[in-house]
């Protein structure tokens, strides 16, 4: 049967994240009871911002009470514009996620039948599955979903979903610290926001030539990489990976033990840098719109 989960607690749907999608999807982090439920229910964005005007969970339960699949949809408190800026202009309709037991494909049909019938009820004439930016901040905001749960996408390919962007999802151990080399680029960081991010400004001499930005994940040693540039002028200079190792050296100092990020399946000058820098591919995410 399913149960609409109202409260801000809820023991058996941590215990699903934790016993079926940590380890078994790179970004699901392992993290106490109280950050989840507050990345799950009440998210805040790294700008501070409410994700969600109205999000809703539903469950699926066993007889004894056990949690076999959950789904979690709303409308968004902000889109983003054709310039891919924030708007609070652009609210969507977003099925956050949903997730079932790989034995439960009709569990799974169940949970999205509601969702479905939410978007019909309250005229959402454009509806996303797995928002990249409207993840979990306890992810890092990745949203999409993972390639390790076909079930889950053949699911929404069957019920009038696309595939609307695919990236490639990397992971680096930060091992030890090692003597950098003299390097033609210096860094320098911006105090950390109340938000747990941090800018990196990467400079030759004087001349500013890239930006970095990281999140600081809760109660772990894990750290994302946001975004990372080099401008156009200064491509191709080998900056780049100066700058990833200037990262990961300072990350190192602050006690991560992990930087993980992602890019678009068809960046591949920034999938070539990663890799040369000792990124691990760890799989393809997709997020998904409703045709």
């Amino acid at each position: 049967m399913l149960k609409l989960v109202e409260q801000k607690s809820s023991q058996n749907l941590y215990d699903y994240y934790r016993e079926n999608l940590v380890g078994e999807v790179p970004y699901y982090h392992e993290v106490s009871k109280t950050s989840w439920e507050e990345s799950f229910f009440e998210d805040i964005d790294y700008d501070g911002d409410k994700k969600y005007s109205e999000l809703v969970t539903y469950c699926s339960l066993t007889a004894d009470g056990t949690v076999n699949g959950f789904i979690q949809f709303g409308r968004s408190n902000y889109g983003y514009d054709e310039a891919g800026e924030k708007s609070f202009e652009h609210s969507v309709g977003v099925i956050r996620q949903i997730h079932f037991l790989k034995n439960e494909k009709a569990v799974g049909a169940e949970l999205l039948a509601v969702a479905i019938q939410y978007f019909q009820e309250t005229e959402q004439n454009v509806s996303y599955a797995f928002f990249h930016a409207l993840g979990m901040t306890c992810t890092g905001n990745h949203g999409k979903l993972h390639e390790s749960m076909p079930e889950v996408a053949k699911l929404l390919l069957d019920n009038g979903c696309r595939v609307e962007h695919t990236n490639v999802y990397y992971a680096k151990k930060l091992d030890s610290a090692k003597e950098l080399p003299a390097f033609s680029l210096s860094m320098k960081p911006a105090e950390k926001t109340e938000n747990q991010t941090q800018m990196f400004t990467f400079y030759e001499g004087e001349q500013a030539v890239g930006q970095a930005n990281v999140a600081f994940l809760p109660e772990n040693a894990i750290a994302y990489l946001r975004w990372i540039f080099m401008l156009d002028e200064h491509q191709n200079k080998g900056f780049g990976t100066q700058a990833l190792q200037l990262l990961f050296a300072f990350l190192i100092d602050e006690g991560m033990t992990e930087l993980h990020t992602d890019t678009a399946d068809n960046n591949m000058r920034a999938q070539h840098v990663y890799e040369k820098n000792g990124f691990e591919h760890l799989g393809i995410t997709r997020s998904y719109m409703f045709s």
